[in-house]
């Protein structure tokens, strides 16, 4: 029995040793707080947006986020406006990474928690990858006018300036709900990795800044090729009207494109509909054509990324909606019901379809199957660990039960024993 039970203790020490991945994280956030996390691990699949997913208690939530990988840690940021007080977590999931000597593939699960305080400012986007200048924006949260400090490294090999040249450190005065951008400019020279500090009276950001070197390889030239036509997509439309957008992707470049995925954040994934989710091939110098549709039932502000990615860059385009009841719009046409198209009505935000979704009159339509989205992988191991323990009892029982009970009586020992006497 005691064999037993240090058998088991020693594999609850080992389950909750495989989660090698650090995800360096907050353990509180501001209401409106703009999020920023760094992922340190061997992982021996490359992480995208796709594995990245935050959830409210166990609850799976849209949150509008990025993804990028500086050298060998991945960097994500999240937006936290409109989300309530409450526990939340992100978790990187569908990934293989090395634990130890052993190759795991489990969720990787970290918690914070947002406070029902109100952040002084939040920052848009949460990093930065250029090849020289670039632009980062800020916005004030509060009902009153405030600060913010904008600091890069004077020290650094590779200088990087605030708005002109000789200027490390600028206040900027907001007033309330004020979005400023600030635009950073980069000197010539070798490659660097460093922190941009964001700062007010009470609150601080560290944001992650790579700038690519002057002689670059063509690996990392290879950056320049992928780009949307435009820079972003705003409009609005009438609530139950599809309304259609063609949109252009291009290579740039003097090579080949392969794998090319395409996806909106999640923020954007219940109200719009690709016309594909991957490219397998955009040639040199070449564009492709993507059409997507939009539809909402109710009145709704919807701000969002388009995404594309491959294995070595990705390229995003801003897409702002506005849902509007008594309104209308050209682009919005009629459709047929779900029924009418020979397909079920699939709420996007609980089920998913095996197949592509199509527009209705009604809603996003299955001509598939619509099922429910399935729970994480972290459910499988609390089952794993209820399943130990039950046989554990059932292994304590029998030996409690039955290894001290009699031995059966040997009749013939019995009698000789009686004659003896």
């Amino acid at each position: 029995m005691k064999k037993i039970l240090l058998i088991f203790f020693l594999s609850l020490l080992f389950i909750q040793g495989i989660f090698a991945v650090e995800i360096d994280i907050n353990e509180n956030y501001s209401q409106g707080e703009t999020l920023v996390a760094k992922i340190s691990g061997n992982f021996l699949t490359s992480v995208g947006k796709n594995n990245i997913f935050f959830y409210n208690e166990h609850v799976r939530i849209p949150v509008e986020y990025d993804l990028v990988k500086i050298g060998s840690d991945y960097y994500v940021y999240a937006i936290l406006v409109g989300k309530s007080e409450g526990n939340y977590s992100l978790s990187v999931e569908n990934v293989k990474y090395m634990s130890g000597g052993f190759t795991n593939e489990s969720d990787i699960v970290q918690n914070f928690f947002i406070t029902n305080e109100t952040a002084e400012f939040s920052v848009n986007p949460g990093f930065a990858i250029s090849s020289g200048n670039f632009s980062i924006s800020i916005q004030n949260l509060k009902d009153n006018s405030i600060i913010v400090n904008a600091r890069t490294n004077d020290s650094s090999a590779r200088k990087i300036y605030v708005s002109s040249n000789g200027i490390y450190d600028a206040f900027f005065t907001l007033n309330s709900g004020e979005v400023k951008k600030i635009n950073f400019i980069s000197d010539k020279g070798e490659e660097t990795f460093q922190n941009i500090i964001f700062s007010s009276e009470n609150l601080t950001y560290k944001i992650p800044i790579y700038i690519s070197g002057a002689n670059q390889s063509s690996e990392t030239s290879s950056n320049k090729k992928l780009d949307f036509q435009n820079s972003d997509l705003i409009f609005s439309i009438p609530v139950n009207s599809i309304h259609k957008e063609k949109i252009y992707l291009y290579n740039k470049g003097n090579s080949s494109l392969e794998n090319i995925s395409i996806s909106f954040s999640d923020s954007l994934s219940y109200f719009a509909v690709l016309s594909q989710d991957n490219i397998e091939t955009l040639d040199a110098d070449s564009n492709i054509s993507l059409e997507l549709s939009f539809f909402s039932e109710e009145e709704k502000d919807i701000q969002g990324h388009l995404y594309a990615d491959t294995e070595n860059e990705s390229v995003s385009l801003f897409v702002s909606i506005s849902f509007l009841k008594n309104s209308t719009s050209s682009d919005g046409v009629s459709v047929k019901t779900c029924a009418e198209l020979n397909a079920t009505i699939c709420d996007t935000q609980t089920k998913k379809c095996n197949v592509n979704l199509i527009s209705g009159k009604d809603g996003w339509c299955c001509p598939g199957v619509c099922s429910d989205i399935g729970a994480s992988s972290s459910g499988k191991i609390i089952a794993i660990i209820l399943i130990i323990l039950m046989i554990i009892g059932l292994t304590w029982f029998y030996f409690k039960k039955y290894k001290k009970s009699k031995k059966p009586v040997d009749l013939i020992k019995e009698s000789k024993i009686k004659n003896f006497r």
